[in-house]
């Protein structure tokens, strides 16, 4: 069995107030194809930082015939999955309750107080925490120990969700935040199609 791994540390940082160069290297692996010039302009990065931002791109493999899983904004791009929760029937559908590939399978169990309403309250599999960072960290546990175990899912993110765009609710395909659970889906697809495959 190929699991995944528990979130590496330079994916856990990303969450905290870690800097620009951070946002330089998601951006980079978000688009393989940029060059050097363009990530220190854009992120406004010193001179300094030419060296490390070249090593990032020289780490990409943009010979991969997949690209990399992208998320975006489900109103906005144009999307493959949809990754947000789901109600049905009055009950709100998310990862933690809802079958693999049916609507609201990869939504976020967890919600952040600024987002949630009386219904998220409600329901009692429905987890409110108190910041957008802390709900996709938790998340972020949760997913990994169900890839660990889980040969459906794995298949499931490799054949159906890598080196697609996840349409979720809190960015735009060209937008480097604010930080999102299916950040966490499309790297869990990505390492997973790097080792491999699926099983």
């Amino acid at each position: 069995m190929v699991g995944v791994s528990r979130v590496p540390p330079e994916f856990q940082q990303r969450f905290d107030d870690s800097g620009d160069f951070d946002a330089a290297a998601r951006y980079v692996r978000r688009n393989p194809e940029t060059t050097v010039a363009e990530v220190l302009g854009r992120f406004e990065l010193d001179l300094d930082k030419r060296d490390e931002v070249a090593t990032l791109l020289e780490e990409i493999d943009v010979d991969s015939d997949t690209p990399p899983t992208r998320v975006g904004h489900c109103k906005v791009d144009d999307c493959d999955v949809y990754g947000g929760r789901s109600t049905s029937q009055g009950r709100i559908r998310h990862f933690g309750n809802t079958e693999i590939g049916e609507r609201g399978w990869l939504g976020n169990p967890l919600v952040h107080e600024g987002g949630a309403r009386d219904e998220h309250h409600a329901q009692d599999d429905v987890t409110v925490v108190a910041t957008r960072e802390e709900a996709v960290a938790r998340f972020a546990d949760l997913f990994l120990d169900a890839v660990d175990a889980s040969h459906e899912l794995r298949r499931t993110l490799y054949e159906d969700v890598r080196g697609g765009v996840l349409g979720g609710w809190c960015q735009s395909v060209d937008d480097d935040g604010p930080a999102c659970h299916l950040e966490v889906v499309a790297e869990v697809a990505d390492a997973i199609s790097k080792r491999g495959g699926s099983e």
